[in-house]
């Protein structure tokens, strides 16, 4: 985790090595599953799919970083 102070904003940068959810889309899990409200958050993070609006922030996210290429 690296911490760093920007004026008078804290930023916190958590690296959960090992987790690949990128655009993995979890609208469609038993209904018995559960995620805390947290865990929703950290997945999210790294591209994880709970929403359509969680879908469009993602695709905006790929067509900003890779433009045409995407």
């Amino acid at each position: 985790m690296l911490t760093t102070k920007i004026g008078r904003r804290i930023r916190k940068y958590v690296n959960d090595y090992g987790l690949y959810v990128q655009s993995v889309d979890f609208r469609h899990l038993h209904p018995d599953s559960v995620f805390t409200d947290e865990e929703k958050e950290r997945l999210r993070r790294y591209g994880a799919i709970f929403d359509d609006e969680d879908e469009r922030r993602w695709k905006e996210a790929v067509a900003d970083a890779y433009g045409d290429f995407a």
